[in-house]
């Protein structure tokens, strides 16, 4: 590819080369009755980011990342960085290796949004991002138990996540019959009494946490309601 520019221009763009190539430029200023000698560099255009990035594995506070391995690339690593997607707060930035397909960034809180974005480096430059938006799970509340109970309620009471939550779900089944019974509570509760069981029985109850952004996997436990004496 020859290009020819007049003798006031200082830059030239280079049209239709490939991405994530290195190419030899040349440069001879051309004179009335010799040329000069030539000015060579060695340059390269940008690497595409990560091919097939997406988030392969989501926990309540940990999200990881993969993408595919490009061959015959120029690129030399990658930096992954995530953010807060509420505060745009650049929380953690890692540089992994051309041949490493996968980042794991942990330490994150439930049930958060977050963007993480990617990009691959050449020696010479770095190419452009791509991006992802993913939430965190849900986490669980943590010691359910019984407080108090007679033959024909329970008072139960719980730990609260540290989600923001929008309500609980709990749901109790008697023993040795498939009726499961839902009650809906605000999320700004830690306690709740179920009325109307029956004197004797067995129940098995299941309380999980939900936010906007999904539901927890269940805390369970199981009671017998009291007895008339």
């Amino acid at each position: 590819m020859t290009t020819n520019v007049g003798p006031d221009i200082e830059r030239s763009v280079l049209q239709d080369v490939q991405a994530d190539r290195e190419y030899k430029v040349t440069v001879v200023a051309v004179g009335v009755y010799e040329n000069s000698s030539p000015v060579e560099m060695t340059c390269a255009t940008s690497t595409p980011p990560p091919e097939d990035f997406r988030a392969t594995d989501v926990t309540e506070t940990s999200i990881t990342v993969s993408w595919k391995l490009r061959t015959n690339s120029l690129a030399i690593g990658h930096r992954v960085w995530i953010t807060r997607s509420d505060t745009a707060e650049n929380l953690f930035t890692q540089f992994v290796a051309s041949g490493q397909t996968y980042v794991i960034f942990d330490h994150l809180s439930p049930a958060t949004e977050y963007m993480i974005s990617a990009t691959s480096i050449n020696r010479y430059n770095e190419g452009p991002e791509t991006s992802l938006t993913v939430a965190t799970r849900t986490d669980s509340p943590m010691a359910l138990d019984v407080v108090h109970k007679t033959t024909n309620s329970v008072l139960i009471s719980w730990l609260p996540p540290k989600a923001a939550l929008t309500a609980y779900n709990i749901t109790y089944t008697k023993e040795g019959r498939g009726l499961r019974t839902s009650i809906m509570l605000s999320g700004d509760v830690d306690n709740c009494e179920v009325t109307g069981l029956i004197p004797g029985t067995r129940y098995d109850i299941e309380l999980v946490a939900v936010s906007r952004f999904g539901r927890s996997l269940a805390a369970s436990t199981s009671f017998v309601t009291g007895t008339y004496t």
